[in-house]
């Protein structure tokens, strides 16, 4: 039976502790069989029940209050898992370290039953619950980030790489056993793609050069080559193997791709990376991505919204800094570019929605970085390159505050705030006299 949304909330917050037990004592006895193994230490499950997960996982995200329903719950008060996350998280995290570092000793057992899952792909599927619900940024801070994980993960992540391209080339020749079921070989899901990559941003934040945790000698690698982007020289062997993972997965239209968005931004943020040329060849290529070409056929959206949205993260990552201040012209007028629909990409993109709301994004840090660059060196003052780009973003800003698309709309509306509160008071008001006539919407 289903609460009425006015009482959902004191529901919540009378239930909250009984929810939270059941979430505390369930989640290890999921992981771990109880005194099964050394001297009677608990045991790590290499398979559980979906039925089970499915169970936590419905109490972190329901709006309904059914009796079986714990962790969706949560959705309505999220704040309420703040002080069981630092418990909960790492043993999740833990779980899924040590099932990486053992599962390669178990056997590869087949079942008929579709009611279990790999432990990999259930602490995933959880893992991505507590970032729905609370938020990514929150839960990775709980994430294990040793650098000596970096190495783990990758290799993981890469090995399951390589198993999806070689699956798809051969699945006109396979023939599919359905009764096989579940085994350990299978491909990842989108859930454990999406929180390996958001773990090794993570783990990026590691204050040692790259070079020092790299133990793979550039040698033994073979550089691939990315469309339109250049390699600095002498790069770490890891940054060589997270580069075109990331870039693969930022052209996906799942949550992948914010995985690799904030794996990339992390990268090519890092001073070491910085000063070997990474930031510089990322926006090169992400600038000529967009650029159109008689010699390349329109992609889909979600190809240039990822490339869009590493922008858009790179500039969000860079304010308080001076890191992007020689990036501002060329991104800007790209985005200009994109907002009049002259080519084929731009066309694509203005009537692709989402594209047009990581537009918006893009045009607002840009105007952001303007303002307060002008801040910092003139105390205050605004150069007459300022207050051009100011004009032209806040025009086009008005004209999507018409827009058919209620997120577009609502994008326009954060960025225009965002925009003036940085202006003077005289052009502030402005803005503001200005919106009555502007935005009138047009279906």
């Amino acid at each position: 039976m289903d609460v009425p949304d006015f009482e959902a909330d004191v529901w919540l917050q009378k239930a909250s502790g009984e929810l939270l037990a059941d979430l505390r004592q369930s989640v290890p006895k999921l992981l771990r069989k109880p005194g099964t193994g050394v001297n009677g230490a608990s045991k790590l499950r290499y398979r559980v029940r979906m039925q089970e997960v499915s169970r936590l996982d419905s109490q972190l995200t329901s709006t309904s209050v059914p009796s079986l329903q714990v962790l969706s719950e949560f959705l309505e008060l999220p704040q309420l898992l703040d002080p069981h996350l630092p418990e909960l998280v790492p043993q999740l995290a833990t779980a899924y370290l040590d099932y990486l570092q053992t599962s390669g000793m178990q056997p590869c057992l087949r079942t008929k039953s579709h009611l279990i899952q790999p432990l990999s792909e259930a602490v995933a599927h959880l893992l991505y619950t507590f970032c729905k619900v609370r938020g990514e940024k929150v839960i990775v801070r709980f994430f294990d980030v040793e650098t000596k994980y970096i190495e783990l993960l990758l290799s993981a992540i890469e090995a399951d790489f390589v198993k999806h391209q070689k699956e798809a080339r051969d699945s006109c020749n396979r023939n599919l056993d359905h009764s096989l079921g579940y085994n350990e070989q299978r491909s990842w899901t989108w859930q454990e793609r999406y929180v390996i990559l958001l773990w090794l941003s993570q783990l990026l934040f590691a204050p040692f050069d790259l070079s020092t945790i790299s133990s793979v000698d550039l040698e033994d690698l073979t550089i691939p080559e990315i469309p339109n982007f250049k390699w600095p020289p002498n790069l770490p062997s890891i940054a060589v193997r997270l580069i075109p993972m990331a870039i693969k997965y930022l052209e996906k239209p799942g949550k992948e791709r914010d995985g690799a968005r904030a794996l990339l931004v992390r990268m090519s943020m890092r001073k070491d990376m910085q000063e070997m040329g990474v930031l510089d060849s990322l926006i090169s290529w992400a600038l000529k991505c967009l650029e159109p070409s008689a010699d390349v056929p329109v992609q889909l959206a979600y190809y240039y919204g990822g490339r869009l949205s590493f922008l858009a993260g790179v500039l969000r990552a860079s304010i308080g800094t001076s890191d992007m201040d020689s990036y501002r012209v060329p991104i800007f007028k790209t985005a200009l570019d994109l907002t009049k629909g002259e080519s084929g990409i731009a066309r694509h993109l203005m009537a692709s929605s989402v594209a047009r709301k990581m537009i918006i994004k893009v045009m607002r840090s840009v105007t952001a970085l303007y303002l307060r660059s002008d801040e910092r060196n003139r105390e205050g003052a605004s150069s007459e390159d300022t207050m051009e780009v100011v004009e032209t973003c806040i025009t086009f800003l008005m004209e999507r505050l018409a827009d058919n698309e209620t997120p577009v709309r609502l994008a326009a509306s954060k960025a225009l705030s965002i925009i003036t509160l940085q202006l003077s008071p005289e052009m502030a008001e402005q803005v503001v006299e200005a919106l009555p006539k502007r935005a009138t919407y047009q279906p």
